[in-house]
């Protein structure tokens, strides 16, 4: 463990006085001997040992705080010790006596002196040689003996002239021991201080935006690795140089906040944002924050090709949800009387739960319902990307934008609805510019100098506790109140075990032919206590893939007894997929032994591919690379088409 603390004794009375304590103290610390001058090489080497503060003197201290940026604490030198150093002088060596101060007078001094009632002198010097010549003026004027700190100490026992140094002997082991704590404190302040700012820099240096810092004279101090790739610039070429290097100051102005500025750096375009840092209220600099254009709109383009948001109308009625449950009634009436007014509707609920068909049906049941519903989620796009969807670009906004511009969503939403899916991860500095819609029913595109006005009745959705986000700091509290004005709670399906059965029946109608339906529904019947008895915590999704898994089992061989087996069979494997894959990992329990394992983890791997190729046993016994005989034993083994011919 390396040494943080080093003491610089000036004396050797304090030397003496430090080696006594040093052995009470918890962790090891150095002590060396120097006074001013002497002191700077002591310095230089135990900074190169990891030592992360000094402990000396208040005289050492002034003299090597304007040499060294290391922490420096002083011992605590109390006006009775300078009266026990001069009684015990006068007792010595008689009157007068020369007191020596370091650079700047004793404010005590005149009262020390009609305490004591001693005939003295003080003599300030400024640096030893100073210090020489005034002790030699001293001793030629006929003062009997030096009082002083360590450095004029020293130089009296050379000259062979009297001296009682100046230890903190009144307040003895408490002052080192005091200092000591409080290097203790400073040196832990210090390397929290660098831990902080390893970690800034890995942020810095990994974050997917080119990021520049400039200090209050506008010099560039940090240039991260991906402005080096973005501005074809190297880091050790550019820091400590001016920002007007890289971009002329009438582009950007220093020190004043801007947000998606479009600048050109050589033969790129770049979309600026920069704002001004304070200390105190005073600004100490900016930094800026950018992304190359091109790279935006190649993003914009396959997350719109991924996600097919041009869908601009609502399929689902409040016909379409199915429940009978008490609470799913109540939350169906509330959710309609929601629809008669224009007011924002937050929707909360766990996922899989069905908020969008709650959405989709408060448009239709509106009287927007003639016009467009728009719903963007907000957790598939980066900030840049969901806020040129949300509020489109100006033409010419930046190198390949469409002639004419491209309107955002909540344009194309004008007087119709627009759900915003998971609103809860969305950036706060979209959530400002979206407090601005809500509030002035206006928007402005990117590049662009005009606001557009916009009639949109707005429906957020999320499965997170925004509550609890406000009060981390994650979202706007104003947002949060102006997109909670009516609440709506979508209740998981754990808590409408009655609407479990006809959601089953509903989604078999939707997933399976004719020819089985009825042999499921019947099955899904007769083992209904295992489908109220599980807790979904996937919800209405959950249920939908046990339907699916279940119809893949059912064939004209099958039974109720057989497809009752499949269902409990499924319902533990959804139990255990919530146990397994952590940190990528399978979590298997070895309690039978290697062979037992690896059959269970092969049996269970068929079983997934069975499902996923819908059962196609040709495909399957390709995939697996085995032959249809030994296919037939495997599916056997695993519990699948047990009843099967075989092949």
């Amino acid at each position: 463990m390396a040494i943080e603390i080093c003491f610089i004794s000036p004396y050797p009375e304090l030397t003496r006085a430090i080696e006594e304590i040093l052995p009470s103290l918890p962790e090891k610390v150095l002590l060396e001997e120097g006074a001013i001058e002497q002191a700077e090489p002591i310095i230089e080497k135990v900074e190169k040992q990891g030592v992360e503060v000094i402990i000396t003197t208040e005289g050492n201290v002034r003299h090597l705080r304007k040499v060294f940026d290391i922490p420096l604490i002083a011992i605590p030198v109390s006006v009775f010790d300078t009266v026990f150093a001069l009684n015990q002088a006068k007792k010595l060596f008689g009157e007068p006596l020369a007191l020596f101060e370091f650079r700047s007078p004793n404010p005590r001094f005149h009262e020390i002196k009609e305490v004591i009632d001693v005939k003295m002198e003080q003599f300030v010097y400024l640096n030893e040689q100073d210090g020489l010549a005034k002790l030699k003026e001293a001793q030629k004027r006929g003062f009997k003996a030096a009082v002083s700190g360590g450095v004029i100490a020293r130089m009296a026992r050379s000259q062979g002239y009297p001296c009682i140094p100046i230890i903190p002997i009144t307040v003895g082991k408490d002052a080192i021991i005091k200092a000591y704590s409080h290097a203790k404190e400073v040196a832990w302040a210090r390397q929290k201080e660098r831990r902080d700012a390893f970690k800034l820099k890995a942020i810095v240096d990994y974050s997917f935006e080119g990021i520049i810092t400039v200090n209050a004279q506008n010099i560039i101090t940090v240039f991260n690795p991906i402005a080096e790739k973005i501005l074809e610039m190297k880091a050790n070429e550019v820091i400590g140089k001016p920002m007007d290097y890289i971009v002329s100051a009438n582009r950007i102005q220093p020190h004043i906040i801007e947000t998606d500025k479009i600048c050109n750096f050589k033969t790129k375009q770049v979309l600026v944002n920069k704002v001004p840092i304070y200390d105190h209220g005073q600004i100490v600099g900016s930094i800026f924050a950018f992304h190359e254009v091109n790279r935006i709109q190649s993003m914009e383009e396959k997350i719109r090709r991924a996600n097919h948001e041009n869908k601009l109308y609502a399929i689902y009625h409040f016909e379409n949800i199915i429940g009978k449950s008490r609470i799913f009634f109540e939350t169906i009436r509330q959710a309609k009387k929601y629809a008669h007014t224009d007011e924002t509707v937050l929707i909360t609920g766990e996922t899989g739960t069905g908020k969008e068909l709650f959405a989709q049906s408060i448009h239709n049941e509106s009287s927007r319902s003639s016009h467009s519903f728009v719903a963007v989620n907000c957790a598939a796009l980066s900030p840049a990307l969901l806020e040129s969807e949300l509020f489109g670009y100006a033409e010419g906004a930046f190198t390949g934008a469409k002639k004419g511009g491209k309107k955002g969503l909540f344009e194309l939403a004008h007087r119709g609805s627009i759900l915003l899916d998971e609103i809860g991860e969305i950036s706060l500095d979209v959530q400002s510019k979206l407090l601005r819609v809500l509030q002035q029913r206006e928007v402005m595109r990117i590049g662009d100098n005009k606001l557009i006005p916009v009639d949109v009745r707005v429906i957020s959705a999320t499965n997170r506790d925004l509550l609890k986000d406000v009060e981390q700091g994650k979202f706007r509290r104003d947002l949060y109140y102006r997109l909670n004005i009516l609440k709506l709670i979508v209740p998981p399906l754990r808590e409408r075990k009655e609407d479990i059965l006809p959601l089953a029946f509903y989604l078999l109608r939707n997933t399976t032919n004719g020819e089985s339906v009825s042999l499921l529904e019947e099955t899904l019947t007769e083992h209904r206590d295992l489908f109220e008895g599980y807790e979904w915590p996937g919800n209405v999704r959950e249920l939908e893939n046990l339907i699916k898994r279940l119809s893949v089992f059912a064939d004209p061989d099958s039974t109720v007894k057989s497809l009752g087996n499949h269902i409990k069979k499924i319902l533990t494997d959804f139990k255990g997929e919530t146990k397994e894959r952590e940190n990528g990992f399978m979590q298997i329990e070895v309690n039978d032994g290697l062979k037992k394992t690896m059959e269970r983890i092969e049996n269970q791997l068929i079983t997934e591919e069975y499902v996923r190729l819908k059962g196609d046993k040709t495909k399957l016994a390709q995939r697996l690379g085995i032959g249809r005989t030994t296919l037939w034993r495997k599916l056997h083994e695993a519990g699948i088409e047990a009843d099967i011919k075989r092949p």
